[in-house]
């Protein structure tokens, strides 16, 4: 192997850790949420996606709401729902009554204050009458844990940069080690020249 040989395979194992680790975030919708809670009640499958993954305190969040039906003999169309926004037992937010058509709803909220939040989703009969009872069919629950500091904690961020620090310190050993070699190989065939 020689030093050209060696510098062109670390510059490519440069380009493909970086290319690799630090490449742009996709957003992708589909029918099905990515890492989505999910929970089930009588005919309705409700899925919860948020971004950020990890909420932060202060920053806007995402929530993704995805509402199919278990049976095929039950569809959703039009469903009016209320969401509710609380923590420790205290509603800060409620909606007002609103349709889902085609089953999925994105929701900004921006969460003021570090801890552990409750999102409640109200499913509704097409009345609007929110107050009735009656009117409520069902009341999915889902936990949000909101943090005060980001998302890239010092184990997501140690990964990716151990990769990094291995891949160079590689490529600085091979040329280093076949730096020498290669200068060897020169002395001995100019000293060959050199006594003849």
């Amino acid at each position: 192997m020689n030093y050209k040989f060696a510098l062109i395979l670390t510059i490519g194992l440069i380009i493909f850790g970086i290319t690799t680790i630090f490449r742009p975030m996709e957003t992708v919708y589909a029918d099905t949420l990515r890492s989505a809670l999910r929970q089930k009640i009588g005919n309705y499958d409700v899925q919860l996606s948020i971004s950020p993954v990890n909420p932060i305190a202060g920053k806007e969040a995402i929530i993704m709401v995805k509402i199919s039906s278990t049976s095929d003999d039950f569809p959703i169309t039009d469903i009016p729902i209320v969401i509710r926004v609380s923590r420790d037992n205290v509603e800060l937010t409620r909606t007002n009554p609103i349709f889902i058509s085609g089953g999925h709803y994105k929701y900004s909220y921006i969460f003021k204050t570090p801890g552990v939040y409750g999102f409640d989703l109200d499913l509704l009969n097409n009345s609007l009458a929110i107050d009735s009872q009656t009117n409520q069919q069902a009341t999915f629950e889902f936990p949000i844990q909101v943090s005060d500091f980001s998302s890239l904690s010092l184990t997501s961020i140690l990964g990716p940069l151990v990769l990094l620090i291995v891949i160079l310190g590689m490529g600085f050993f091979a040329i280093k080690k076949y730096r020498h070699r290669l200068y060897r190989l020169k002395n001995t065939s100019t000293r060959k020249t050199s006594s003849k």
